[in-house]
């Protein structure tokens, strides 16, 4: 099977990525005490902004006292073919926010320690092996599971459930996401997860692939459309622009571990 023939068929929804700095700025006009829990280092504030991104709108709830990461309201929800991503008959969309983490984590607070001593940390490095999508997803089915128990313990019918991964490149480079735009034909049927109604995965910076249970397959979340006169700044990505709006917009000076370029 040559390439054309894999992609032929493969699903995709594509918006503005100027959406993007709209839903950073959006949640960052929340409530201040609900916006803190989100957990930057492991990405909770990434997958607000794009869930919020997608469904234009902000969700009506965020965990504070051990509840649902997010909770997100899907009345009157007429996004081309996206409301189809979640089951029918639902209210509401209840989130679990995951992280697949490995080495990086390690070196980013290395590197965040050595800063805060004045010190310079140029020349650490850290080598991540390049792999298959389907190979790295494999290993996220313990966090999968425990998204999906999670959600059974806090939700009630009336909420779909739903698991949002994250997964930095330095800690699992998928091959995929620098070949591709579009990767879900290469990404595995999740049925057995018949807990959860969509499994999100966000390959950071540029890649945001939902299994949908009720479509029984993937759709590719595309957020980096734009116009052919527009001229956006090359150095950071769409995500990582709107990551900076947000993280300046409510005062956070910890520092991302999602600030990160390549050079070819």
């Amino acid at each position: 099977m040559d390439m054309g023939e894999e992609m032929h068929g493969s699903r995709a929804i594509a918006i503005w990525h100027r959406t993007v700095g709209w839903a950073s700025r959006e949640l960052a006009a929340l409530e201040p005490n609900k916006v803190a829990h989100l957990k930057v280092r492991s990405g909770e504030h990434l997958a607000a902004i794009l869930i919020s991104s997608f469904m234009y709108r902000m969700p009506i709830e965020m965990d504070v006292d051990g509840g649902v990461d997010l909770l997100y309201s899907l009345a009157s929800l007429e996004q081309d073919g996206f409301r189809e991503l979640f089951p029918e008959g639902m209210d509401r969309a209840a989130f679990e926010v995951k992280s697949l983490g490995s080495g990086f984590r390690t070196m980013d607070s290395k590197i965040d320690r050595i800063s805060a001593r004045g010190g310079n940390p140029a020349g650490l490095s850290i080598s991540v092996e390049v792999r298959a999508a389907a190979d790295i997803l494999a290993e996220a089915d313990v966090l999968l599971r425990r998204a999906c128990d999670g959600l059974a313990a806090k939700t009630d019918e009336a909420s779909s459930k739903n698991a949002f991964l994250v997964i930095h490149p330095f800690d699992h480079f998928a091959m995929e996401t620098y070949e591709h735009q579009v990767i879900g034909p290469f990404l595995p049927d999740m049925r057995s997860y018949d807990g959860l109604d969509s499994i999100w995965i966000l390959w950071v910076p540029e890649h945001l692939s939902v299994w949908s249970k009720r479509l029984g397959g993937w759709t590719d979340l595309i957020f980096t459309a734009a116009n052919s006169d527009e001229d956006r700044e090359p150095c950071l990505s769409v995500l990582q622009d709107a990551e900076a709006v947000f993280l300046e917009a409510i005062d956070y000076r910890k520092g991302s571990p999602y600030y990160f370029g390549f050079n070819a």
